[in-house]
């Protein structure tokens, strides 16, 4: 019998992304509220993906942090010795609810979207997660246009996506086909709103406040 295939997000469904910017703040040496509001002005329209050299030099470029190439590599080398691995920063659960999704031949694939460097780094950070998926994907592009969904297209096989970006689900069901496709939403930034539960439930998605949920089975619209 042919394998289905989950795919799992990273950023805000397995990993904690909002306590890493409170970190990654602190190593700037900037307050939290200075991260995001140049974060969102730099990166917002995600028409290029986050990359933290990037971020850094608009900050020097803005007079917020320290000019120059010696505090440019002192910010990363302090990420690199205060954070040597990214593990804490996992939501609870989140090994347990990988484990427990699909068959034991089904394949598990981790497809994340930012930039190969950074998105790189991360992973690196988070080795706890190689040994639970078949494959790990780092897209630049827009997830929708990932090669691995239009690969799934072309399978008849149930493909279950686990994200917290309803956009960008929605955008992946119309390479992948949406009949055949199950989908588990994590609330976060990207789908907190009632509006967006709202428009979960519509479509047929199941919708958790939490990865630790999910493992629990406790679906939203349930309670």
């Amino acid at each position: 019998m042919a394998n289905n295939t989950i795919i799992f997000d990273l950023d805000h469904t397995l990993l904690n992304s909002q306590e890493l910017k409170k970190r990654l703040a602190i190593i700037m040496d900037i307050d939290t509220d200075l991260y995001n509001e140049s974060y969102k002005e730099r990166f917002g329209n995600r028409n290029e993906p986050y990359s933290l050299d990037k971020h850094i030099k608009f900050l020097q470029s803005k007079g917020r942090v320290k000019n120059g190439e010696i505090e440019f590599f002192r910010i990363k080398k302090k990420l690199d010795k205060d954070l040597p691995d990214l593990s804490s920063f996992l939501f609870k659960k989140y090994s347990e609810v990988i484990k427990q999704s699909g068959g034991e031949n089904d394949e598990k694939i981790l497809l994340t979207f930012g930039n190969q460097v950074w998105q790189k780094k991360k992973i690196e950070k988070l080795s706890v997660l190689k040994p639970l998926f078949d494959r790990i994907i780092i897209e630049e592009k827009e997830k929708e246009n990932s090669e691995l969904l239009k690969e799934l297209a072309n399978k008849e096989e149930k493909v279950v996506i686990v994200n917290d970006n309803l956009i960008e689900t929605v955008k992946m069901l119309e390479v992948i086909g949406e009949e055949k496709c199950e989908v588990k939403i994590i609330k976060s930034i990207h789908s907190e709103k009632e509006t967006d539960r709202e428009f979960a439930e519509e479509r047929g998605f199941e919708y958790y406040k939490s990865i630790e949920d999910l493992f629990n089975g406790e679906d939203d619209e349930k309670k």
